[in-house]
């Protein structure tokens, strides 16, 4: 019995461990799809849009997480209310530009 209890403490252990890494990874991964946003340029900014979509889709994603990615978006895209600011990014570029473009 006791032997049953500490196989199931220690894949416990393991669970948490696992949840704690991925959590870690996933906000590295955000940041660095931030810091492409903010470093600009057309392709920083694509690659970061995308980067934040792709967390975006995370099953199990919390709310908190979403809004987070929301906000940042919402600061690049401040005319969309949706985290679809991937094709707002698409629609500037057939337009001229990115709304960070000095060039446009």
């Amino acid at each position: 019995m006791t032997q049953i209890g500490a196989l199931l403490l220690q894949w416990q252990r393991h669970a948490h461990e696992c949840e704690v890494k991925r959590a870690e990874e996933w906000h590295r991964n955000l940041r660095w799809g931030t810091d492409h946003i903010v470093a600009g340029g057309d392709v920083g900014l694509l690659v970061g849009v995308s980067v934040l979509d792709a967390l975006d889709d995370e099953p199990d994603l919390p709310k908190s997480d979403s809004a987070l990615i929301d906000s940042i978006l919402a600061g690049v895209f401040p005319d969309t209310s949706d985290s679809g600011a991937e094709e707002n990014y698409n629609h500037q570029q057939e337009e001229g530009g990115a709304p960070d473009d000095p060039d446009h």
